[in-house]
């Protein structure tokens, strides 16, 4: 993920505060007004309170407090770091923009009609098993979970609207050349692909929750058990107000709501709804660039990671390896000079012996397993070899055992 390191110097932050309101400010920084207070105290930097810009507006001249001097070892500066959004390329961000942008016109204007026409085969199908569903706890019509379903989640009272709102959707967004699909099963994701990108999007009816009122039965209860109603319960019922939906694969940073208000219908909604999606589309192709960008850094440094361990395991095993060699090779050595030391003070070696082994026999096994045992016998007698002497015949390993 690529992040972005911000300077704040107090003395510029103190000035910039008191220019402009916070919520203008904290925007230019990409940060929330919480988290650029956040800075201003701990830099302690001093902000405007409740009503300072309406005063100044009406021509008034509230007072601005002077920066305070800091502590000795307060610091001048704080340096914080935030996500940098990710972006396509210019060809890419064009195509999205000019897809965004067409919705503005007015050619592009999407009327909804008062009655369901000659609906798509999609929304024929959702109408169906919507007519015939049944209603969940919150009013909502349910329907059973097989073949393709159009995620419409409405009450009885609010079917009909709903149906003629996704009609129009469906249809406008299959004739800007997006595909749009159904789910089936339990996975009833309804989707439509814009510009190779994968968004699914629902419709839906908002919830209006009212506490439920206590009958009179239940206030006499709850004076002789109140730890019976310690919590208050609630009634669900559909609200009439329909919200479409985004559900891109997107962290945050773009709309994802957009509901009957006071200025603004579902009906009304659908333009800047589509402008939504191909935002949202947009956003979700650089996050997966940038994701996969990441897995394939992440990948070659693991590889370079395993790569350096493997030689480091490697040398480790040569290291002990050669440690090993050495020590045979100083053994055998070791044998050779005391199998020559015993050879040149034994008088009558014939008559000696170690254990029950006669003592000229056990000098030529010494002898022999000191070859055995000496990493460099082989590199020894392939040289012998080459100069036309015969090499001696190789024994099996075995330890060497001295007898008293």
């Amino acid at each position: 993920m690529n992040w972005e390191r911000i300077s704040f110097n107090r003395a510029t932050l103190y000035e910039q505060v008191w220019s402009q309101p916070m919520t203008k400010l904290a925007k230019s920084y990409g940060l929330s007004n919480v988290g650029l207070a956040k800075i201003c105290a701990r830099l302690n930097v001093p902000r405007p309170g409740l009503g300072y810009w309406e005063r100044l507006r009406r021509g008034q001249k509230p007072r601005r407090p002077p920066l305070p001097p800091l502590a000795a070892d307060a610091p001048e500066e704080y340096v914080s770091e935030r996500r940098v959004k990710p972006v396509l390329d210019d060809s890419e961000r064009t195509e999205f923009e000019l897809a965004a942008v067409s919705e503005k016109a007015d050619s592009s204007r999407i009327q909804v009609p008062p009655e369901l026409t000659d609906p798509h085969r999609l929304v024929a199908q959702a109408e169906k098993r919507l007519r015939h569903g049944r209603a969940d706890s919150h009013g909502l019509l349910v329907t059973r979970k097989t073949g393709e379903q159009l995620e419409i989640r409405v009450g009885r009272q609010s079917l009909d609207r709903a149906l003629r709102v996704m009609d129009t959707l469906v249809k406008a967004l299959e004739s800007r050349g997006h595909t749009v699909s159904a789910g089936s099963g339990e996975s009833k994701s309804l989707s439509v692909v814009v510009l190779g990108e994968q968004v699914s999007f629902w419709l839906e009816e908002l919830i209006s929750v009212t506490e439920r009122q206590l009958t009179i039965a239940q206030q006499k209860e709850k004076e002789r058990s109140p730890w019976k109603y310690s919590s208050p319960e609630y009634d669900y019922k559909p609200s009439g107000l329909l919200a479409l939906k985004v559900g891109a694969k997107v962290h945050k940073g773009i709309r994802r709501t957009w509901a009957d208000g006071t200025k603004h219908t579902a009906e009304t909604s659908l333009n800047s709804f589509i402008a939504g999606v191909v935002r949202a589309a947009e956003r979700q192709r650089a996050e997966r660039l940038e994701h996969e960008a990441w897995e394939r850094k992440y990948r070659e440094e693991e590889r370079v990671r395993l790569e350096a361990q493997r030689r480091q395991e490697a040398e480790r095993q040569r290291a002990e390896d050669l440690k090993q060699h050495i020590d045979r090779w100083d053994r055998s050595h070791r044998i050779r000079a005391y199998v020559a030391e015993m050879r040149e003070n034994a008088l009558n070696p014939e008559k000696w012996k170690i254990g029950d082994v006669p003592l000229l026999e056990w000098m030529s096994w010494a002898l022999d397993y000191a070859d055995r045992i000496d990493p460099v016998a082989p590199i020894r007698k392939a040289r012998q070899a080459a100069a036309g002497k015969s090499p001696e015949p190789a024994a099996p390993s075995q330890d060497l055992h001295d007898s008293p």
